[in-house]
């Protein structure tokens, strides 16, 4: 009873909170917002240059695709994030708040914000810099380039526009749906496991390996994300030229991809390499824990 009590203050609490934020956040934003950019403007945007501090990211689209440079070439983004993005602009609208210099510094909207600069070819969309937070969990203050007024914008913007180039990188290394792979391979060294699916079981047709280890084995390497990315070692240097792992997957009706695990970064992950990509992927340590769980590979520790 006493935990029931408590639960239900707990969630009047809770309501209350709701309720004071959309208090704040109507009486602060006005229903006649102004917009900041229309919808025939984004989308004739090609490039985008966001900044803060030493951070860069610069945003290319080509043939209707968002890359994001790396080092001078140009590296896929998460379509998600870029979708956000936009879906955020269509729908940005801010009420003028001030109109006095003296204040930026306060608003976060001087040259200590963050700058995002919208281009369509050399002509100048969108040009805003971002600052701090609003009154509530889902506004900012933004002043556009150039111009003394400052908005409350109905968007918490930094959470969407980011000035660091790895935040846009597409982190999708393999994509299938786990059933939909009907034949799988790895290898290491002597040790060798082929799998192939009949009807709805997986059979090992060549090799060895822990069948029950099959299902997590294909729920991580089915849907491999990285963890992060090393564009300045060689395949060589990461040891993928002669990897300690091979991975081959089969997906119904779709190509083979073939994936090699190489030696361990600085911070004990591992290296990857898949077959027609010049990334260097980085995974995480667990990842490759499901192999050696699949080939019944030791792990080493002595027991007491």
């Amino acid at each position: 009873m006493r935990g029931t009590v408590k639960l239900l203050i707990i969630l009047i609490i809770l309501a209350l909170l709701a309720f004071l934020v959309e208090r704040s956040r109507t009486r602060r934003l006005s229903p006649h917002l102004k917009r900041l950019i229309s919808e025939k403007q984004t989308e004739k945007i090609d490039q985008i240059v966001i900044s803060r501090d030493s951070d860069t990211s610069r945003l290319v689209k080509e043939d209707g695709s968002w890359f994001v440079e790396i080092l001078g070439k140009k590296k896929r983004t998460d379509e998600k994030k870029i979708d956000r993005l936009f879906g955020t602009l269509d729908s940005l609208r801010g009420e003028l708040v001030s109109s006095s210099s003296e204040r930026y510094g306060e608003y976060e909207v001087d040259e200590k914000g963050l700058r995002a600069l919208f281009l369509s070819g050399e002509d100048t969309v969108l040009d805003i810099i971002v600052g701090k937070s609003g009154p509530d969990f889902n506004s900012s203050y933004v002043r556009k380039a150039g111009e003394k007024g400052v908005y409350l914008a109905n968007r918490y913007l930094r959470s969407v526009f980011y000035a660091s180039p790895d935040r846009w990188r597409d982190r999708k290394i393999v994509e299938f749906d786990r059933d939909s792979i009907e034949e799988f391979s790895v290898r290491k060294g002597e040790k060798f496991c082929r799998v192939v699916k009949e009807d709805t079981l997986y059979s090992v047709k060549e090799g060895d390996c822990d069948t029950s280890k099959i299902r997590s084995f294909l729920g991580t390497w089915s849907r491999l994300t990285a963890v992060s990315f090393d564009d300045t070692i060689s395949f060589a240097a990461a040891g993928l030229d002669d990897p300690q792992y091979s991975v081959t997957l089969v997906p119904i009706g779709g190509e083979e991809v073939k994936l090699k695990v190489g030696e361990k970064d600085d911070k004990n992950r591992y290296y990857l390499g898949k077959e027609g990509d010049d990334q260097v992927y980085i995974i995480a340590p667990y990842t490759v824990n499901r192999l050696k769980e699949l080939l019944k590979e030791k792990n080493g520790k002595k027991k007491k």
